[in-house]
């Protein structure tokens, strides 16, 4: 799939971005493929296995733009994602200089890239009017880190992902932010 999802950030409308693959210790030849399809068109970064957080926490440190955004390996992206959420976050971020992340629906898909239902997942109207207590005891979002844009200041302010903990660790980020 880690083709696939590269496939998916080098086909984006939106141009302007630095692609950081961190491979957290494959031992099945990505390294070559990667490495040998992709030169020139993405950085390339091996480390031993030390987990989801650590590897994102190291393209973070690696990432020089305004924006992080991120992409697990099974997952893809609409050809026009970064596209329509840098331009939305740009506009809000004149408005109310405070906000940390935009997060879109997703379409869940199988193995075969083929939608399980055809409406989007994680869909909440308004969802900047809730309190902490609302994502607390009662989740109103669908916030992998794959289908959200994060502005790398505050990621960077609250500590990035814990790396302490081996799952949840992208739930805590979105409280801490």
């Amino acid at each position: 799939y880690v083709q696939e999802a590269i496939y998916s950030v080098l086909n984006q409308t939106y141009r302007k971005y630095e692609l950081i693959v961190v491979d957290d210790g494959s031992t099945d030849g990505t390294k070559e493929v990667i490495e040998k399809k992709y030169k020139g068109k993405l950085q390339y970064y091996w480390q031993r296995n030390k987990g989801e957080s650590r590897a994102r926490n190291y393209g973070i440190s690696l990432a020089k733009g305004k924006f992080l955004a991120f992409l697990d390996s099974d997952d893809k992206w609409h050809p026009e994602k970064l596209h329509y959420q840098v331009d939305e976050l740009e506009r809000r971020l004149k408005e109310n200089k405070k906000i940390a992340l935009l997060c879109s629906s997703v379409w869940l898909i199988d193995a075969n890239g083929k939608l399980i239902n055809s409406q989007p997942s994680g869909r909440t109207m308004n969802i900047e009017k809730y309190e902490i207590e609302d994502f607390l005891f009662r989740p109103r979002i669908f916030a992998p880190p794959s289908n959200a844009i994060f502005v790398t200041e505050y990621v960077k302010n609250v500590g990035c992902f814990r790396e302490d903990i081996q799952y949840g660790e992208d739930w805590l980020l979105l409280i801490k932010l």
